[in-house]
């Protein structure tokens, strides 16, 4: 058998006659012969499915649903919290609001941390300020897709606050992916 190594862009590409290069996601099968056009198309750059279902993986899943988990509690700290300092303790609505929702942000960072996100960062206050602005911005953004939906198209106000919930899920999860929680960052910081 003859095998040929090429060395591309730090990758090790081998030809062989017992090798296939699948043109979808560039992985090799042993059950079929190289042709030109899989070859071609694994010289290409990075094929945009693989690098998708490289991003895309299980453990990205589990944090997500770890973090749609953690999220859900602070609904409960939210309104338990803003309940309590609101009916018992005859704190004014609005102060009241806050302060049920600065300590559902508080109890989501530490479960994030520790749980979702496992970060070792030694700079809480940092990390834990970048965690307060993302989940401030997200308000903001459910916020705005709250009016837009419900002031300008004339949505059900529970309907929209769903699907503004959606997308700041969405938001609030990559943004302290890619920002708060990610260890490649702080090891840029730190050094």
């Amino acid at each position: 058998m003859i095998v040929l190594k090429l060395l591309i862009k730090n990758q090790i590409i081998i030809i062989s006659p017992e090798i296939h290069l699948n043109p979808i996601l560039s992985k090799p099968s042993t059950n079929s012969i190289l042709t030109p056009k899989c070859f071609l198309l694994h010289l290409q750059p990075q094929n945009p499915l693989r690098k998708m279902a490289d991003f895309f993986t299980i453990d990205l899943f589990q944090k997500f649903i770890k973090f749609g988990v953690v999220g859900f509690s602070g609904l409960f700290i939210d309104f338990g919290i803003t309940w309590f300092t609101k009916e018992k303790l005859r704190v004014p609505k609005y102060v009241a609001n806050a302060i049920g929702f600065s300590m559902a942000a508080t109890t989501n960072y530490f479960l994030n941390r520790i749980w979702t996100f496992e970060s070792s960062n030694p700079e809480v206050m940092v990390e834990y300020g970048e965690f307060l602005l993302i989940s401030l911005i997200g308000l903001l953004v459910n916020t705005f897709i709250l009016y837009l939906l419900v002031s300008k198209l004339k949505m059900n106000f529970y309907f929209a606050k769903v699907f503004a919930i959606g997308i700041v899920t969405v938001w609030n999860f990559f943004a302290n992916l890619f920002i708060t929680f990610n260890p490649e960052r702080v090891a840029m910081l730190l050094f």
